[in-house]
């Protein structure tokens, strides 16, 4: 780092006041004590790891609290001084020596003692909390089980004191609660701190310089007036940005990717258009009932829509190997992720455990799994279809044939040329299978059942890879020279092929039959819904001409009006995305293992609301960002012993606070240099383009660099909310990148002409939306002219204030 860089970093301490520190403690949970659990407790006492040993579990605030089979917690709630935890890593007489093998560092033991000395506090962003760790009886549903909070009818929330009636009833809910814990909540955030939190959370962008400039000047003794947060809030939703940035939160969720995984990782030429037609979805307020009904079974519900095909690239987003020999394997794994996914990203219920037996903390049944994993039974993977309608299909068949009248000969003699090529190409990918697949492979398609089928077409993708390198199968020399200079040829004068997109569909109107073992013996699955959710009449399923109806069935039962779970889940991860954690904090598991929710009369009246107002998205957004729990101050005058009564904030004593998305920092440098391409949509781009972060490839082993060290989702497993990492890497990468050094210079640029103070506070304005202060301006001012201004721009790029949402 240029020392003049060092000196501004010293000269502008205002600039990096924002890292999370417990006051307690003095410690940064993520950088200090999450690292130390994962690496020697988490491996036998986590819900990751399947393993409480000694009925312990170490990977929430709520598991800490719960005794083991010794009948004592980890964790003492008075005093925590007396917690075994301690015990434990002190290695005291008589109890097990935890870690087992050798003792932890002095200094890691210390880290650890003076975090749970200050109460354990536990982000509720960072690991699933388990609330119990009890095993289950196998095979029962208990009434007990029945009365789960999230299974349950939405309660009627109401208001029952009118002295505590706002206009917006998320603070009533909020400040009832504060009252009833003597805490009271912090200030208004700053105008311009306000600006920049909901530029973001509604757009991954920050505001222009101009939008700041505007928006103070309407700001009356440093208050914003509820007409004017409304006017900003209402024009934020309707940025096209808007779509963009919700878009990829989805998108995390449902593990999209532009690549195929595992070692090929072969490029997916095709799956921006559920990319795009996730954002189009977002910025057009599609209703969010429609929206998860279209992506499960848009060709059941709406057969030949192109308009919306698409949402059907959610069934294609399941990692594929390509040379995995045992396709029946992997098509019943891709199976697996569908049904996974579904149930984390719609009902909010870890099902993944239940695959291989009733699962041991939840009441799901293994039969509940292979149920639900049922519905998909009949799913097909076809070849890519046109995007386009049937009128331009047919313009293109025409002009095609015309094309094939008028070089048939040429083609004659590329398809003789091809003949030798195509069978060593056939047959070398179908010998590496085994032999039953072989067969399948070689037999008539006419001729298979529906399962046989579905393998079978998942294993010819490995001899349709073969064709597309036909020329690796060709004898090097002049036969091989030949043909290319053939097929160059025609290609030159080749129709352009109409725009294709990737869809799903079922192999036939009759499913295949699905089958789970369940103690050594094979059993029967039908498309059923959960035992424990079974007051719900299960969906009536309705078979077409080509489509077995199973997936309509099931996406019209997920969204209808009673269900429990459905507009509860999504409420609460809308909360999540704007608030920093949820009502429950384990946004995707709403079972036992998850945590219970905090303010539940208020999700219910809001998930009520929602539903009432059409599955709009917009109108909840724009209720939560208008709240006064959302405009506060992430500052508070009493900060220690607020964070004492509540570390993870649960009561919204303060404001929301978060570090920049991966997306959010790049995108944000390239609008810092003036430098961003806000083309929305189309195909993956190079990042050199410097189009938005949406829009770069999504490769799931070949990773982009700078988003992937700032912690962007790998598209692999479902990601409901992002860990935040602090790494050398990510220092490095600001400090001498070149995106950087690009972003520097272009600021520095547009700092202009003028006065040191002036340039000083347009450097401001547009890197870390607002302006300067008089004590900023007088220790920068040395810097404003010649290359001292990049120097100044690229320490503002680079400091706290600037990666951090206040």
């Amino acid at each position: 780092m240029p020392a003049t860089l060092l000196f501004l970093a010293m000269a502008l301490p205002g600039l990096a006041h924002q890292i999370p520190v417990n006051p307690a403690s003095g410690l940064n949970f993520d950088q200090d004590v999450l690292p130390l659990l994962r690496e020697h407790c988490f491996k036998c006492h986590s819900h990751a790891s399947g393993k409480s040993k000694g009925g312990v579990m170490l990977d929430s605030a709520n598991a800490l609290r719960e005794p083991g089979e010794s009948g004592l917690a980890p964790i003492e709630k008075n005093p925590t001084t007396q917690s075994l935890l301690l015990k434990v890593i002190h290695r005291e007489e008589g109890l097990p020596a935890m870690p087992p093998t050798k003792p932890l560092a002095p200094e890691h033991t210390a880290i650890l003692t003076r975090w749970v000395e200050a109460g354990a506090p536990w982000p509720a962003v960072n690991t699933p909390q388990v609330s119990s760790t009890k095993a289950r009886k196998p095979g029962q549903i208990t009434n007990e089980d029945r009365k789960w909070w999230s299974v349950q009818p939405l309660a009627q929330a109401s208001i029952s004191k009118p002295t505590l009636t706002r206009q917006n009833p998320i603070d009533f809910w909020v400040l009832e609660k504060l009252l009833a814990n003597q805490i009271k909540p912090a200030e208004a955030a700053d105008p311009a701190l306000w600006l920049r939190r909901v530029t973001y959370d509604l757009t991954g962008l920050p505001p222009k310089p101009d939008a700041v400039t505007s928006f103070l000047a309407n700001c009356s003794s440093g208050k914003i007036s509820t007409q004017e947060r409304a006017r900003v809030v209402d024009q934020l939703l309707a940025s096209p940005g808007f779509g963009e940035k919700w878009g990829r939160l989805w998108l995390d969720l449902v593990r999209y990717a532009d690549s195929d995984g595992y070692r090929a990782d072969e490029f997916r030429p095709n799956a921006w258009r559920y990319r795009d037609w996730v954002v189009k979805a977002f910025n057009s307020d599609l209703p969010y009932d429609q929206f998860i009904r279209l992506q499960l079974a848009a060709d059941e519900l709406e057969p030949g829509n192109l308009e919306n095909a698409p949402a059907l690239g959610y069934l294609r987003l399941g990692i594929y190997e390509y040379n995995q020999r045992d396709s029946a394997g992997q098509w019943d794994t891709i199976l697996d992720e569908i049904t996974d996914v579904t149930a984390d990203a719609v009902l909010g219920l870890g099902m993944a455990c239940a695959r291989c037996h009733d699962h041991k903390f939840d009441p799901i049944l293994q039969r509940d799994y292979f149920a639900l994993r049922a519905y998909f039974a009949a799913l097909s993977w076809p070849e890519a279809t046109p995007a386009v309608n049937a009128s331009t299909m047919s313009e293109y068949n025409a002009t095609m044939a015309r094309w094939r009248a008028a070089n048939q000969d040429k083609l004659n003699k590329l398809e003789e040329m091809e003949k030798p090529a195509r069978k060593k190409a056939r047959d070398g990918a179908i010998e590496k299978f085994p032999p039953t697949t072989q067969i399948l492979l070689k037999s008539e398609t006419s001729n298979l059942s529906p399962r046989d089928r579905q393998v079978r077409d998942l294993a010819w993708r490995q001899v349709d890879y073969e064709y597309d390198h036909l020329e690796n199968h060709f004898p090097a020399g002049e036969t091989r020279e030949k043909w290319r200079n053939l097929k160059l040829e025609l290609d030159a004068t080749r129709p352009k092929s109409p725009e294709m997109m990737s869809v799903a569909a079922d192999i036939g109107p009759v499913a295949p039959p699905s089958q789970f073992m369940r103690r050594g013996k094979s059993e029967a699955a039908e498309p059923a819904t959960p035992v424990l959710l079974d007051r719900l009449q299960p969906p009536l399923i309705t078979s077409r001409q080509s489509s077995s109806g199973r997936r309509a069935a099931l996406a019209q039962w997920l969204t209808r009006p009673d269900h429990p779970l459905t507009a509860r889940v999504a409420v609460n991860r809308i909360w999540a995305s704007l608030m920093g954690t949820g009502f429950v904090s384990t946004t995707s598991d709403f079972g036992t293992l998850g945590d219970k929710p905090f303010h539940p009369e208020l999700l219910d009246l809001l998930a009520a609301d929602f539903m009432r107002q059409g599955w709009h998205l917009k109108p909840l957004i724009r209720q939560i960002v208008l709240s006064e729990a959302y405009g506060r101050s992430s500052s508070h005058p009493q900060e220690a012993a607020c964070h004492q009564a509540d570390p993870e904030n649960r009561l919204l004593w303060r404001g929301p606070f978060r570090r920049l998305t991966a997306e959010e920092i790049r995108d944000s440098l390239l609008v810092a240099g003036s430098m961003l391409d806000k083309t929305i949509g189309g195909p993956t781009v190079d990042a050199a383009k410097n189009r938005r972060s949406l829009y770069l490839p999504a490769k799931r082993n070949n990773r982009d660099l700078f988003l992937a060290s700032f912690d962007a989702a790998d598209g692999v497993i479902s990601t409901p909310l992002r860990q935040n990492t602090t790494t050398v890497v990510q220092t490095l990468l600001l400090a001498n990148g070149a995106l950087t050094t690009r972003a520097a210079a272009g600021l520095a640029n547009h700092a202009g002409d003028g006065t040191p103070p002036i340039r000083i506070e347009r450097l401001f304005l547009a890197a870390l939306g607002r302006p300067a202060t008089p004590a900023e301006i007088s220790a920068t001012s040395d810097f404003a002219g010649g290359t001292g201004l990049q120097d100044l721009a690229a320490a503002l790029l680079q400091s706290n204030a600037f990666l951090y949402l206040d």
